[in-house]
């Protein structure tokens, strides 16, 4: 019992020996008094003293030769294979890398220089401002922490003369509203991820050293009424796309739409996206359909039960039919190629609302909410199955945006899934077509809608000539059929004479079919 006893505890003579450093006492204890004793010798031994003195290295010695003595440690050192001399000569070294605090302020009044307003000056403050992040240590006294908060209130102030003046399209203003919002919604791993990322190292960050630096932003810098307020009035990215890389509005636009800052500040953040979405261009930037999911969300479900009316504005019809309103003139395929991301967009916006709607209903319906509807009178205005042939052959471009809308068409628009009408189209635009276009003459391009309308009045005396034209109209391309879809409907009454021609009521049906791939709803 006395020996298991002495086990457990630390003798009064061994506690002295510890407490007075007093190796000669401790080489003279016994081996089951120094298991006891092992996680403090082995520390002792292994970690750069105070005590550079003499006696005490030869203290050291006698120590580590104490620990060579004991057979559990010869054992832990032969498992591992542990040079306790290679061990002490590490910890040398890593205490020498340690800057000193002469170092460390000259480092620091570097990471805090105001550069010139150049990309590589952006570059700069944004390394600079990760470095900051990344080793907080450098900030130890007030006189440092107020020289940090100096430079970040100057990084806030000359954010939008540096975009400007340097050209670029992701400046450092962007990285500190991330930042900041990240701080706000306790996202510390996502901090992390980003200062490495910038950075291009892995660096092991504990989320504790970033304590006082979240202090800093969230209290002092950017509570989030002000990030909320500020991010609303940084501009849009112009003709936003994959190829543009960094950290961009539209990263920080979407992490305060999933906290719902913007409904608790009563921030209306509409005109923001619907700008961003008009601003983008192929290939599509990943992060656009995230921003629409969580916009709807937002605009749809109340942030929470006691505020029902904390929602975002949906997007007008009216800014809707804005990006549309070319679609049936003689600029149709002018605007097309200009818009046709802006377009994909909304029009997967609004299928996703509506769907959205319907996956709803159930619970606004408890909420005594029920959000606005778009009307069926917008949706005959676009050309859905014109939209979803372009996504198709902007697969590679616009990523995953062309299954979702096939999914989502699916779901609110059955009747233009149908499989005999997908046949048609290939046969319409497929490599027969082409072929026909190739060889159309100039005279097919020169007919407008009104010598269309003009030669329907002169059917009953004279059918050659609308056939003539409508012929040549076979040979167009389904989009420039568009601006004479309005004289075919407006005269079909006409073609049930009975003396009309065969012919010209194939060809009708024909140009109807063609049609129909663009504007089935008209």
């Amino acid at each position: 019992m006395g020996d298991s006893s002495s086990l457990q505890y630390v003798s009064p003579y061994a506690f002295e020996a510890m407490q007075k450093v007093d190796v000669i006492r401790l080489a003279a204890l016994s081996d089951p008094e120094l298991r006891l004793l092992l996680p403090c010798l082995v520390r002792m031994a292994l970690c750069a003293p105070a005590d550079q003195s003499q006696s005490w290295a030869q203290d050291k010695k006698l120590l580590l030769r104490l620990l060579s003595g004991v057979e559990a440690v010869n054992s832990i050192v032969a498992l591992l294979s542990v040079d306790f001399h290679a061990l002490e000569q590490d910890a040398n070294k890593e205490q020498q890398l340690r800057p000193t605090d002469e170092e460390a302020e000259q480092v620091l009044q570097l990471m805090t220089s105001r550069p010139p307003a150049t990309p590589a000056g952006v570059r700069f403050v944004s390394l600079s401002f990760c470095m900051l992040l990344a080793f907080s240590t450098l900030v130890s006294t007030p006189e440092q922490e107020q020289l940090m908060l100096m430079w970040l209130s100057w990084m806030i102030k000359e954010e939008a003369y540096f975009e400007s003046t340097a050209g670029v399209s992701a400046s450092f203003g962007e990285m500190l509203l991330l930042v900041a919002m990240y701080f706000h919604s306790n996202q510390l791993s996502a901090i992390i991820d980003l200062v490495c990322s910038t950075l291009g190292m892995k660096i092991v960050i504990k989320p504790s050293s970033l304590s006082r630096m979240k202090t800093i932003f969230t209290q002092e810098i950017f509570t989030e009424q002000v990030v909320t307020a500020h991010a609303v009035r940084v501009p849009v990215t112009s003709n936003l796309s994959a190829n543009i890389t960094g950290f961009l509005p539209i990263h920080c636009i979407y992490q305060l739409l999933r906290s719902r800052a913007f409904t608790k500040h009563k921030v209306s953040i509409k005109d923001w996206i619907y700008t961003q979405i008009c601003e983008t261009t192929t290939p599509l930037h990943q992060q656009l359909i995230p921003l629409i999911d969580v916009y709807i969300n937002s605009i749809i479900t109340p942030a929470s039960k006691s505020s029902p009316e904390a929602t975002n504005k949906p997007i007008t019809e009216q800014e809707i039919l804005k990006v549309f309103q070319g679609h049936a003139g003689e600029n149709f395929r002018q605007n097309q190629c200009s818009k046709i991301t802006t377009q994909l967009l909304l029009l997967y916006y609004l299928l996703s609302y509506e769907e959205a709607l319907l996956a709803n209903s159930k619970t606004l319906a408890a909420m005594q909410r029920k959000p606005k509807s778009y009307s069926s009178l917008l949706m005959d205005q676009i050309p859905i199955k014109f939209l979803i042939r372009q996504a198709q052959g902007l697969q590679q471009e616009l990523g995953g945006l062309h299954s979702a809308l096939l999914r989502l068409l699916a779901t609110n628009y059955p009747h233009l899934c149908i499989v005999d009408d997908w046949i048609c189209e290939e046969e319409i635009t497929g490599t027969d077509a082409l072929l026909r276009r190739m060889l159309m003459t100039h005279s097919a391009k020169s007919h407008s809608p009104k010598q269309l309308q003009d030669a329907f009045l002169q059917l009953q005396s004279n059918h050659t000539q609308v056939m003539q034209i409508l012929e040549h109209l076979t040979l167009l391309c389904a989009s420039d059929l568009i601006p004479y879809a309005e004289v075919l409907t407006a005269n079909m009454s006409q073609l049930l004479n009975v003396s009309v021609a065969r012919r010209l009521l194939q060809t009708v049906n024909k140009l109807w079919m063609t049609l129909n791939t663009v504007m089935p709803r008209r």
